[in-house]
């Protein structure tokens, strides 16, 4: 007799089992979270690697019995033990709690664990623990830094609060309340808006909801009502405080009182009314005394040239004609009277200079100072014979007066000559220095050379170093002026008994204007 039975069922669920069985495994032998085989008895049936590393022990001493997952149970966590249990045997599943477990060398470790019953008749099942170490050391450093703030917080002078990222204010520091004077619980969310001025609200609340949007701070001077009813201006400055992802965690807000900079503002903005007025008035009337002292410098300057002049003709004439029948002493006295005379004419012929320097109006063009250096080289060459003038080029041009410019060039290459060593020839080169936008003027000399300390007070006016040269001490005060009308700057590097180099640096022309 033959029996067949139909096992196709049997088998499809013995694999279901073999293949669940595998994946459980699987799982259990996760490296991400420990996992344990436990009995109510407190045994530990087995253990994943995991679980070994995070409490210290061998599989050996868990699995024998040697030690049970009670005795790894501080009697502070016995009461949520026995609540986890009483869960496990109501529903087969308890929900996840947090507890500790004592590690083999005594330390403590944070858990997360949650359990499941496998087996109701034999009482075991299968936990699964996370090392929530990391984390609480995290929750730790939070509380710490967030109670250190608070402490600073409390102890500011500012006015200070925390908001949530939707703007509704969750604390405000000790000295709000004492400034507001309003209780704690009309504060919460957005109470704050009872203490602003009315006609101003709208604007904040706009500007503030603008902020919480775009994740900008906000900052922003607005009148705070105080306990005593009185406004005081306050300037509100409030930052977001991220998560490292970017998102918003809070925002940290203060309040800080700038009545009294206001008040201070507000007064300095009057004086300084004040004070442009009284130096409107004041500039006015010194700009009227210097025009009506130029014009009297000026009219004066003319009419003494004309009797200079004639003392200086009539002199010459003297000398000429009747210089072979005067006495040596008189001719000598007569020669030393033109020769006055001669530096009073070209000491008025400077100031002359100068004055229109100073008043005259300047036309600044872009121009090539090649031509300007040539003519006044041609000049002195005549003047000086013995004197050697090297122009070194190229010249790039140059926005200035021609006028002007001129002066200046003048009077140092004639100083330049003037100026030399006895016995040594004088020896003058003209170079340019050039930048995107300056040009520097070169007049090198090998004369006698200034001073360090004297550097500054040869640009002075009346200013001479030796008597021993003639001059009348205007000159560089004359190329002082002109360089400061139209923007340049001077300079002078010089050592005694070899020489100077006095240079003049001007505006370059830009743009359009460089290729005219």
């Amino acid at each position: 007799m033959i029996t067949i039975r139909e096992i196709t069922q049997q088998v499809k669920a013995e694999k279901a089992l073999k293949d669940h069985q595998r994946r459980l495994r699987a799982f259990f032998e996760s490296p991400l979270l420990g996992a344990i085989y436990w009995n109510m008895n407190g045994a530990i049936t087995d253990a994943n690697d995991r679980f070994l590393e995070m409490m210290g022990y061998t599989r050996d001493e868990l699995v024998t019995g040697k030690v049970k997952w009670t005795e790894m149970t501080p009697a502070a966590y016995a009461a949520a033990d026995e609540h986890a249990l009483a869960e496990l045997r109501a529903t087969g599943i308890d929900t996840p709690y947090e507890k500790e477990y004592i590690r083999k060398d005594g330390g403590h470790i944070p858990i997360l664990i949650g359990a499941v019953m496998l087996d109701e008749r034999r009482q075991d099942g299968i936990a699964f623990v996370i090392d929530v170490s990391s984390r609480k050391k995290a929750e730790q450093a939070a509380r710490e830094s967030e109670e250190q703030f608070r402490t600073l917080a409390e102890s500011m002078p500012n006015l200070a609060f925390w908001a949530e990222p939707d703007g509704s204010v969750t604390w405000y520091n000790r000295r709000w309340y004492e400034y507001t004077g309003i209780p704690r619980e009309q504060m919460a969310g957005w109470g704050w808006r009872s203490l602003h001025d009315a006609a101003m609200l709208p604007q904040v609340v706009e500007r503030w909801r603008a902020a919480l949007q775009s994740g900008d701070s906000f900052e922003m001077e607005l009148p705070l009502r105080g306990a005593d009813g009185q406004f005081r201006s306050f300037l509100a400055r409030v930052v977001p405080v991220k998560y490292p992802n970017g998102t918003i965690r809070r925002w940290f807000g203060t309040y800080t009182d700038v009545s009294a900079l206001r008040d201070a503002r507000e007064l300095l903005a009057k004086h300084k009314e004040e004070l442009e007025s009284v130096v409107a008035q004041r500039t006015a009337q010194l700009q009227e005394v210097v025009d009506e002292l130029g014009a009297f410098s000026y009219s004066v300057s003319h009419d003494l040239r004309t009797p200079l002049r004639t003392i200086i003709g009539f002199g010459e004439l003297l000398v000429t004609d009747h210089g072979a029948t005067l006495p040596g002493e008189a001719k000598a006295l007569l020669n030393r009277m033109v020769r006055a005379a001669q530096r009073m004419n070209a000491l008025i012929t400077d100031l002359l200079k100068y004055s229109q320097m100073s008043r005259g109006e300047l036309y600044i063009e872009v121009l090539d100072p090649h031509p300007l250096i040539q003519e006044i080289v041609e000049a002195n060459l005549v003047a000086t014979p013995a004197a050697t003038i090297h122009v070194v080029g190229p010249f790039p041009k140059v926005r200035a007066s021609r006028v002007a410019l001129q002066q200046c060039l003048a009077n140092l290459v004639a100083n330049a000559i003037k100026f030399s060593r006895p016995g040594v020839p004088p020896v003058v080169t003209i170079r340019a220095e050039s930048e995107p936008d300056r040009v520097r003027l070169n007049v090198e000399d090998n004369g006698v050379g200034i001073a360090p300390q004297h550097r500054d007070r040869v640009w002075a006016m009346f200013e001479r170093l030796s008597s021993n040269y003639d001059g009348t001490g205007v000159g560089l005060a004359i190329v002082r002026k002109a360089m400061e009308r139209m923007g340049g700057q001077i300079g002078v590097e010089s050592e005694v008994g070899v020489g100077s180099t006095f240079w003049i640096e001007l505006p370059a022309p830009v743009g359009p204007e460089a290729t005219r």
